[in-house]
């Protein structure tokens, strides 16, 4: 890998980084009628209409006889990270 594809990945994963690092409007998006809360699970109805981030951010999925339930990682995970990377690219 040469350096200018390794600048091109670096970009490509700080930008994912960023991009499931942003908060998610979980009240929004429950009445929006996108996703329901179940304890600690989120019922999704319609996956893709969550953020792309957010749907990046799933770490745990479920299915029972009412459809798909999912768990997301927290943002503050990915802030961490697009930050090293970003520090790892102006080097």
């Amino acid at each position: 890998m040469d350096a200018e594809e390794r600048e091109k990945m670096l970009h490509k994963i700080a930008d994912d980084a960023r991009s499931m690092a942003k908060e998610t409007d979980f009240e929004r998006l429950e009445a929006d009628g996108i996703l329901t809360k179940e304890g600690a699970w989120y019922r999704v109805h319609n996956f893709d209409e969550l953020p792309t981030g957010t749907q990046a951010r799933v770490s745990e999925i479920q299915q029972d006889s009412k459809g798909i339930k999912v768990k997301f990682s927290k943002s503050s995970k990915f802030d961490k990270l697009s930050k090293k990377l970003d520090r790892l690219i102006k080097e």
